[in-house]
């Protein structure tokens, strides 16, 4: 069994290599982003953040691509997967075709046969096209759609149906049309009963359908209308349907995330409709449950930021601080925009039009400006208790001005301290003590990455020894050295030696470094991406490469002498006479030449 998952990886490995070589990633990148070349490189402003300078190079010799700003980078799998928000899976399927190779059959290992797939989505369209039909025939259903704001071109558009009060109307429509009311079943649509009769599960409710990323229909949702309890009822866990990984309206949002790299995340469908409806075209629900660490991770594909758009009841609130505590530890920066009690997206797109929703948007405040004016709203600023947890929310404040601007807000409101300029400096006290009990400072929030163009994590002669790896012509000159790692100094450098001993044994690639590279590890490939675009190691000759091994065989003797000298004790000759022999060497004097 390992044989055979060992051959797979290595067929795997093949293709992979056998796409970068075909695909250009230059041509690639180059259908969305402006490039222009520089040197044997090219670079253009980098698609993934607000770029003002080009900082996004692309290399066709690594057949990889770097912003040197955003630190963003990848070969031609990683682009597409970013840019077209795929999978790896999808996203090698879709290189293989760019390049027209064929993949082998389990290179994804195994998967839900495709005929049983397309079978159940035949059942969940059949059920669509029932529950369409029917709000036709339900004035009721109407009437409250048409009271909601949602008229004939929205319920088109979005999809809405109406499954009638009729226990088995649904069940009586599928087995008409040939349809399996066990498979139905598994797809939360019907029920076997105690007789082996099938009713339906979703009766006398607003039908909201619920389609994957990729616009495959998945679930349901369903409102009742009117008062009644549950509210809503949506699609279990199904064949189709995994609720923590599904959003609803992402097949339609995810165009807009992508262009605009920001997402709004909201409640419930009308919500999201609504949202829809207001111009806000990247705004998603959870279906009805908590946000899961799924359902993040799908946002985050797509986005690179978001806002949480939330009710301004307890229960609205306490879903925003949960989902805060879920985008804080995927390292997604996120925004809270709350609304004012009572109101949803729905009734404020009602009562003040489309710009008020923009507006509640537009206004979102930091998680930490979220949780101080949470604390005043629940605890009061009359409250001990606020006072007392005030100073430990205000620490954490990760610069100085979003500090000082809640010190001077809050110092007028204290209870007991009647001078502002008193209450100031109390305040400011407690918030001083609780960052030395930390032992941490404020730290800056707008600076962004480094940029660097020299790797200092190497000696500079060891860059020239894998640059010259890099290179066809002079990668058998510098194979002794890298097979023999001892020669340099630096832990990155050792570790990348051992890397590639590792991936390719005791005989160097061959052919251009974008037919191996992708073997390497991927912190490998980052480090040889980096040294092509450093502009300090560029051009290179025999006598560069000769002058650079020697630099660092000088280096290693003169750190190895070091050690033995500070290991040596006092009357110790023959430790001392060993370590005049060596240094003696290094110098270039052997006994032979004192002789003559």
């Amino acid at each position: 069994m390992l044989l055979a998952s060992n051959k797979q990886s290595e067929e795997l490995n093949d293709e992979r290599d056998e796409i970068r070589r075909r695909l250009d990633i230059v041509e690639l990148v180059s259908q969305r982003v402006r490039l222009k070349r520089t040197g044997k490189n090219y670079s253009g402003l980098c698609p993934f953040h607000d770029d003002k300078t080009p900082s996004f190079n692309v290399s066709p010799t690594t057949g990889r691509y770097k912003c040197w700003a955003c630190g963003e980078s990848g070969d031609v799998f990683t682009w597409v997967m970013k840019t077209q928000a795929l999978e790896f899976r999808d996203a090698l399927k879709f290189c293989a075709d760019l390049a027209g190779v064929e993949l082998s059959k389990n290179f994804d290992g195994p998967r839900v046969d495709k005929s049983e797939r397309e079978n159940q989505l035949t059942i969940m369209q059949s059920a669509l096209i029932f529950f369409r039909n029917e709000l036709k025939k339900s004035p009721n259903s109407l009437a409250y759609l048409e009271n909601r704001d949602l008229t004939p071109e929205i319920q088109d558009e979005w999809e809405l149906g109406f499954s009638p009060v009729q226990g088995e109307a649904l069940a009586i429509h599928l087995k008409k049309e040939g349809k399996h009311l066990a498979t139905a079943e598994q797809l939360f649509l019907t029920q076997q009963d105690t007789s082996g009769g099938f009713h339906d599960k979703f009766r006398g409710r607003i039908m909201f359908p619920i389609r994957d990323y990729k616009g495959d229909l998945v679930g349901f949702g369903g409102r009742i209308i009117g008062d009644g309890n549950p509210k809503y009822i949506n699609s279990g866990e199904t064949p189709l349907y995994h609720k923590s990984q599904i959003l609803y309206g992402m097949n339609r949002a995810k165009d807009k995330m992508m262009k605009g790299r920001h997402a709004v995340l909201v409640e419930g469908y009308l919500d999201v409709i609504a949202c829809h409806r207001a111009g806000v075209t990247e705004a998603v629900a959870s279906c009805g449950t908590a946000l899961a660490e799924d359902q993040v991770k799908l946002i985050k594909r797509f986005a690179d930021k978001v806002t949480i758009l939330y009710d301004g009841d307890t229960a609205g609130i306490k879903a925003a601080s949960r989902a805060i505590e879920l985008f804080t530890e995927a390292a997604f920066p996120c925004r809270v925009a709350i609304l004012p009690k009572g109101d949803d997206p729905d009734t404020l797109l009602k009562t003040k039009g489309p710009e008020a929703v923009r507006e509640v948007i537009a206004k979102a405040e930091t998680p930490y400006d979220f949780a101080i004016h949470r604390l005043e709203t629940e605890a009061g600023t009359q409250s001990p208790e606020f006072w007392e947890q005030i100073p430990i929310l205000l620490a954490k404040a990760t610069s100085e001005l979003e500090l000082e601007k809640h010190l001077l807000r809050l110092a007028g409101k204290h209870p007991t301290i009647n001078n502002p300029t008193a209450a100031l400096s109390a305040l400011r006290r407690e918030v001083n003590s609780h960052r030395r009990g930390k032992g941490t400072k404020s730290k800056r929030t707008e600076a962004g990455p480094t940029i660097d163009t020299r790797i200092k994590s190497v000696q500079p002669a060891e860059a020239v020894i894998f640059k010259a790896f890099f290179l066809e012509p002079f990668r058998d000159k510098v194979w002794t050295s890298i097979s023999s790692p001892t020669v340099f100094v630096s832990l990155t450098a050792i570790d990348l030696c051992k890397s590639i001993q590792a991936t390719f044994g005791e005989k160097a690639p061959s052919g251009p470094a974008i037919n191996w590279i992708g073997q390497l590890p991927e912190e490998s490939q980052q480090f040889f991406t980096d040294l092509e675009f450093d502009s300090g190691v560029q051009e290179l000759n025999e006598a560069f490469i000769a002058e650079s091994i020697k630099t660092l065989e000088t280096i290693s003797k003169s750190r190895e002498l070091q050690g033995d000298k500070s290991k040596m004790s006092a009357g110790d000759d023959d430790a001392l006479r060993n370590y005049f022999n060596k240094l003696k060497r290094h110098k270039g004097v052997d006994d032979t030449e004192q002789s003559d």
